[in-house]
């Protein structure tokens, strides 16, 4: 028995939640109004963390933001010919 005690009560199978769906957009919106501040804050913590956890997770998290996470490898199949990825950091 779905929905509620009477007979045909509930949203019907199949039926899109709407306002689950409008929420998720506004919440999108407003995590989209952070981003220079969160990205400011992954990068204090990559480079002054206190732990080196903490540096790390911080730096994958940037990584994973700017390229998207990596594939996980499985056995047997072969990766594309794809070029290396290469990052240039300035000499201090």
């Amino acid at each position: 028995m779905r929905g509620g005690k009477r007979e045909g009560a509930g949203r019907p199978s199949g039926a899109k939640n709407i306002a689950t769906a409008e929420l998720k957009r506004s919440l999108s919106e407003l995590a989209r109004e952070y981003t220079d501040d969160a990205l400011s804050a992954l990068f204090e913590v990559a480079r002054h963390g206190r732990s080196e956890r903490a540096r790390v997770a911080a730096a994958i998290a940037i990584l994973d933001r700017g390229y998207g996470k990596p594939y996980a490898f499985i056995e047997g199949q072969h990766a594309k010919d794809l070029p290396p990825i290469v990052i240039e950091r300035p000499v201090s």
